[in-house]
């Protein structure tokens, strides 16, 4: 018997975007079936494109979940615009980068008879009910696979997909995903190997292959993946932002920054705000907080929202002031604190007083004591309480109180929050590696109390 499916419903969608735990996997369940169908409709993709509909799809579902607290208008009609928007602007940024399918990406014959009918809204109506085509063959299995929250059921079924069709390849694809978030890495690698023999793309193949190896912190055997991936396709984002993440977790700021910078400079201007945010930690790290700065001024100008980047911006600042005191420039360090205040005033005054933003900013300003705000943070939620510890030992280290300071980074690395979890495609826990390079600096001064300052030495950068 198949399971009950979700059930959308005005009171949830507004349960959910008030931050209920049970209305968003509710929502999330409800939508996951229809969004590669949506995804496929907007594609209309090539036999070459296949390949890229359950990335976009992944693509749209986190993009949802991040969307869904500002949803102006929270009923069932404003989520399905909302997630309309979203399919679009996938969609729309895949096809900047991947005009005519130009990698070879396989013809997968079991979804062709779909594909015809993905123009019409009742034949989608009908795939997604369960009424259409049976749910016991691959499209059927692969559809069941978003339509649980259960990795091991998703897995199951995807794996059932691909027995019943081995040359369906964006059940390969969803089956790598779900492989490396269960950690069953063997597995994930002959997954891809399959997808290789089906696209006969040794540069997708590497890209997929560098991800695997990344998530199971073989950071050697990424960096070789994502480098011969890019050599084979050297306009490839996602494998300059894995090696970018790859040579992070080994402490490469440098090579972390050129491969950000890359990042960047293939991205269209308009959608470049995240690689740079990402850019701007390796460029703290590797002492050029300027130009950190540079990064998350921009970022800031094109998400036009409160995020975590002001709080950077303004702990970025800080450090310069502190080294331009040192330097003897005080009428600039007065400048560059001035600006931190008011990037963090202008930032708390944006968010809901409750929100989790408000807390970090409340705590950065002396408003929230740090151990107040890690006794805020959802247990339940690796990456609140990595962000926790990260940003109330920052804000010890802004008083002066190093002990304390050092304990709450060292309590942030122990998080062991390498990667963001829950992300189809692996990206830094930034606030993990800042408090580890907090820590290193301090380890590099030799323990004389003056703590991990960011620009020192560098006060004309």
């Amino acid at each position: 018997m198949e399971p009950e499916r979700a059930v959308l419903s005005d009171e949830v969608v507004q349960a959910a975007v008030g931050g209920s735990r049970p209305a968003l996997n509710i929502t999330l369940e409800a939508l996951a079936r229809r969004v590669p169908a949506m995804v496929a409709a907007r594609l209309s993709p090539t036999p070459h494109q296949w390949g890229a509909v359950d990335d976009i799809a992944q693509n749209v579902l986190l993009g949802l979940t991040k969307a869904l607290p500002g949803l102006t208008h929270p009923t069932v009609a404003g989520l399905r615009a909302l997630l309309s928007g979203i399919v679009t602007r996938q969609v729309a940024r895949f096809l900047k980068r991947d005009p005519g399918g130009a990698r070879v990406q396989p013809s997968v014959r079991s979804l062709d008879s779909t594909v015809a009918s993905f123009s019409h809204s009742a034949a989608v109506g009908e795939l997604l009910s369960g009424s259409g085509p049976s749910p016991h063959t691959a499209e059927g299995f692969y559809l069941r696979s978003f339509a649980t929250l259960d990795i091991q059921q998703a897995k199951c079924d995807v794996t059932q997909a691909v027995q019943r069709d081995p040359r369906h390849a964006l059940a390969w694809r969803r089956l790598v995903s779900l492989c490396v978030l269960k950690q069953d890495f063997d597995e994930a690698l002959r997954a891809v190997q399959e997808l290789g023999a089906l696209w006969r793309d040794e540069g997708e193949q590497a890209r997929l292959e560098g991800g695997v190896y990344l998530t199971w912190r073989k950071y050697d055997l990424a960096i070789d993946r994502y480098s011969r991936a890019i050599q084979i396709h050297p306009d490839d984002t996602s494998a300059s932002c894995g090696r970018a993440c790859a040579r992070l977790c080994q402490r490469d700021y440098p090579g972390a920054v050129e491969d950000s910078t890359q990042e960047v400079i293939h991205n269209p201007a308009s959608e470049c705000h995240w690689p740079l945010f990402r850019r701007a930690t390796a460029l703290w790290a590797a002492g050029r907080g300027a130009n950190a700065a540079n990064d998350y001024r921009e970022f800031r100008q094109q998400i036009r929202r409160a995020s975590c980047a002001d709080a950077r911006l303004f702990l970025v600042l800080q450090d310069q002031a502190r080294s331009l005191d040192q330097a003897g420039r005080t009428q600039d360090a007065q400048a560059a604190r001035q600006e931190a205040e008011e990037v963090l005033k202008a930032a708390r005054q944006s968010v809901s007083p409750e929100s989790w933003l408000a807390r970090i900013f409340d705590c950065l300003g002396d408003q929230l004591t740090p151990d107040k705000l890690v006794g805020c943070a959802d247990r339940r939620d690796p990456a609140r309480v990595c962000e926790a510890y990260y940003y109330a030992g920052e804000a010890c280290l802004l008083r002066g109180k190093l002990d304390q300071a050092r304990e709450f980074f060292e309590q942030c690395v122990a998080t062991d929050l390498v990667l963001e979890p829950g992300k189809a495609m692996p990206l830094p826990m930034n606030e993990y590696h800042l408090a580890r390079w907090r820590l290193d600096r301090w380890a590099g001064a030799g323990d004389t109390g003056s703590g991990p300052t960011a620009d020192q030495g560098r006060a004309r950068e």
